[in-house]
């Protein structure tokens, strides 16, 4: 059985993510993080959201462009992504 190169027109995608959030307590460290905050308890918020998982279809990637000029590097359409490491920034 082979990979289907494209994912059929009529796929109905169903997975969600839970997210759940508390507040906690000013200074907390990662250590501090359990999963027994996220409980239900009587005086406690937790608060949920439900995000639902939408499959876009990725557009085909563009062709590399081609070197200008012998030795220099292809020109990116926002000039601040042209800088070389020589430019100092403003």
């Amino acid at each position: 059985m082979q990979a289907q190169k494209e994912a059929p027109p009529d796929m109905q995608c169903k997975d969600k993510f839970l997210v759940l959030s508390v507040i906690a307590a000013s200074g907390a460290t990662m250590k501090d993080i359990t999963s027994e905050m996220f409980n239900k308890e009587p005086n406690k918020v937790v608060d949920e959201l439900k995000l639902r998982v939408v499959y876009v279809p990725g557009s085909p990637p563009s062709p590399v462009p081609e070197e200008t000029e012998e030795g220099s590097s292809p020109r990116h359409p926002d000039p601040m992504m042209n800088l070389s490491k020589k430019t100092p920034l403003r």
